[in-house]
């Protein structure tokens, strides 16, 4: 046997013997387990292709590696309480908590909280004066947030980073662009944060409004706005819907994502037949990794409604266009697989290929995808987005 062989032996024994639990010694539990869910946990990525739960009943959180095993589990002795409301990202072994306990509008203290989950100790504990936050990132050093001011400016909203302080070290103005695509055609008027998302990739800060696709490079660090567009054939936009078409939008994307109280109250206006006008948006759900950014896309023309588009930041270019299921929702994502949240909120895992080089015709790509992919059997004319 050569030395080569020798060694491979070897490795592949020490392998086998490392994912062995030993004798008396219970095997860690994985997220992607049989039986286990999720209904009451926001997961998050952890932006190393690990992910980070927070239970809102249990009030409780949790750190799954990269490869789905659990690595600690806390319960923070700080707020908020089941009472309040709460914003979360997560970077790493940290979460960061934006939250209030009061109703919003009425005598509203936020404050922020940064745990090491690991070490379940508060890392940093203090008010969060910027606005109230209507979503969350986690930057390369610093958080992200999409944020009205505390002015109450209703028509106006904020693109910021800040520190574990709660103070701003940097804005991001997205409204020239935002504006430009207006003016295009491309974009409807108003604007709200609520319809856009935030995340770095390849250590730049990019916005995301979800009424288009399309991804926005605001001015940072002396680099003009840039804005990238995908090719025409995988363009998407949102859409109105109303009647029963949003309410069962409302029932297969939103109710499964809110806080448990709040999903009760939301459950009863449904039942009693409450009208709901709603808006379908041209993406899911965004996941950051290192360079990457993972979007899944709505597509009517697929039968899942989805896919899953992956995005190489410094190149600006497509690496994946891949099949997906509107039901499931792209949790978090790394150079081997892609964890999904299914529609009876279990985690299972997806294949992703090797990022390696731009795809060479992603409109070749995305046409043997439509022919390898059933097209939906129901009429897809009350929520196409294309």
């Amino acid at each position: 046997m050569t030395r080569r062989a020798l060694a491979l032996v070897v490795t592949a024994v020490a392998a086998i013997a490392v994912s062995i639990p030993a004798v008396g010694q219970t095997a860690k539990p994985r997220i992607d387990d049989p039986g286990l869910t999720f209904s009451t946990t926001r997961l998050l990525s952890d932006g190393s292709g690990g992910l980070v739960g927070w239970n809102d009943e249990s009030r409780t959180l949790t750190h799954w590696n990269v490869d789905g095993v659990l690595v600690a589990t806390c319960k923070p002795k700080f707020g908020p309480t089941g009472n309040g409301w709460a914003k979360v990202a997560a970077r790493d072994d940290e979460a960061i908590f934006v939250f209030s306990d009061t109703v919003v509008g009425k005598s509203d203290e936020r404050r922020l909280a940064v745990v090491d989950i690991d070490r379940c100790e508060i890392a940093a504990n203090g008010p969060f004066p910027i606005g109230h936050p209507v979503y969350l990132a986690a930057g390369r050093y610093d958080w992200l947030t999409t944020t009205r001011p505390v002015a109450k400016e209703l028509d106006r909203f904020v693109f910021v980073a800040f520190d574990e302080e709660g103070r701003t070290t940097a804005a991001y103005d997205a409204y020239d662009a935002i504006d430009e695509l207006v003016k295009k055609g491309k974009l409807e008027a108003p604007f709200g944060p609520h319809l856009a998302e935030m995340a770095v990739a390849a250590n730049e800060v990019w916005i995301l409004p979800k009424a288009r696709y399309v991804l926005l490079r605001p001015p940072q660090g002396g680099l003009p706005l840039r804005t990238v567009e995908p090719p025409e054939c995988l363009a998407a936009k949102g859409t109105v819907l109303t009647g029963e078409d949003a309410a069962k939008m409302f029932r297969d994307k939103i109710l499964k994502q809110i806080a448990p109280d709040d999903r009760k109250e939301s459950e009863e206006r449904l039942k009693k037949g409450s009208r709901f006008t709603g808006f379908e948006f041209s993406f899911g759900s965004v996941v950051a990794y290192r360079r990457y950014l993972a979007m899944t896309v709505n597509d009517p023309r697929l039968k899942g409604r989805s896919r899953l588009d992956i995005w190489d930041m410094v190149t600006e270019s497509l690496v994946a266009v891949l099949p997906f299921n509107s039901s499931d929702r792209l949790v978090g994502f790394s150079d081997e697989r892609a964890w999904v949240l299914a529609e009876d909120q279990s985690v299972r895992s997806m294949a992703v290929p090797e990022l390696v080089e731009p795809l060479a015709e992603p409109c070749k790509t995305y046409a043997k995808l439509l022919e390898t992919t059933p097209p939906p059997v129901a009429s897809a004319e009350a929520t196409e987005s294309n």
